[in-house]
């Protein structure tokens, strides 16, 4: 049974599994650099060609990989398939992003998020671009569709409504497909940064002679109460099975109460699930994450 849909939130899908002659490490952290400022989360990198590359690049960026073993064999529309299944109960809507298109803005990631179609587009100069976005209301429909030109395909036979919404970002029109255009969207790029305000980034944990709870914590948390499986959860974070170990065992102490418990049998199998106690620290470091993090951007923005 498919978990329901979470209100308000948006998620995100970045499609890097296909062959390409460019690296693809600066454009996934650029892309996932927008994401995040963005307050887009969680995000998943479908991964395929160079998927052990990938994921060294990306070790430490707070992502579910999924991996397409048939890249080669299948069009993006598998790797969308993949990639939102994975987030099937987590968001209300996901942004479908192209790996080789990392130019688009924040202010555009906002629009889409804010959007109300089952299908939106940006569209820059009358033409329509990239990030989509999609509403996972529209989940089932899109994962049992296996016709031909897979997103394009439902659009025209009817089944699945796209929507436009206008944007002020030429970046949503460029593609990395050579060297030349990496470096026309590297200078691009340079000079938007210089466009945006400043604004505080915050790495928050909780200590008491030291550390004991930080994001990679949270990060594991909510993974696991997604695929109640801390073994599943470490591999799609790409952490060490005895780091998150660890991690429990130095927090469970410093908290005094257990996070994880084990799941023996039952319908779903065994595996592990949250403590009412995990449950409750985890929203407790949300929250305060976000109450701090709303303290910090107001005096950035009165002190620069």
């Amino acid at each position: 049974m498919r978990v329901g849909k979470v209100e308000g939130k948006t998620g995100a899908v970045i499609l890097a599994a296909g062959i390409s002659g460019i690296s693809k490490g600066t454009m996934l952290r650029q892309e996932l650099d927008t994401l995040r400022e963005a307050g887009i989360s969680p995000i998943v990198v479908v991964t395929g060609h160079e998927e052990e590359n990938v994921r060294k690049e990306l070790a430490h960026r707070k992502v579910i990989f999924v991996e397409n073993p048939d890249y080669r064999t299948t069009r993006m529309f598998r790797s969308i398939q993949l990639g939102l299944n994975a987030l099937s109960g987590k968001c209300a809507r996901t942004l479908i992003v192209n790996g080789d298109a990392p130019s688009f803005s924040v202010d555009t990631v906002l629009a889409l998020a804010a959007a109300d179609h089952e299908l939106t587009f940006p569209m820059y100069g009358g033409k329509p671009g990239h990030p989509f976005c999609v509403d996972m209301d529209q989940l089932d429909r899109i994962l049992s569709y296996d016709g031909e030109r897979g997103i394009q395909g439902m659009m025209r036979k009817g089944l699945i409504c796209a929507g436009l919404i206008e944007v002020e970002d030429p970046g949503i029109h460029m593609e990395a497909r050579e060297d030349d255009s990496l470096a026309q969207i590297i200078r691009y790029q340079q000079e938007s940064i210089m466009s945006c305000p400043i604004r505080p980034e915050l790495k928050l944990s909780l200590a008491r002679a030291k550390c004991f709870f930080d994001e990679d914590l949270a990060a594991l948390l909510l993974e696991i109460d997604q695929c109640h499986s801390l073994n599943t959860a470490c591999k799609n974070l790409n952490m060490a099975y005895s780091r998150s170990w660890k991690m429990f065992k130095k927090a469970e102490e410093m908290l005094g109460c257990p996070l994880i418990t084990k799941q023996v049998g039952g319908a779903r199998g065994g595996g592990s699930v949250l403590t009412e106690e995990g449950r409750a620290k985890l929203e407790a470091y949300q929250q305060l994450r976000r109450e701090v993090l709303a303290f910090a951007e107001k005096a950035a923005e009165r002190l620069f």
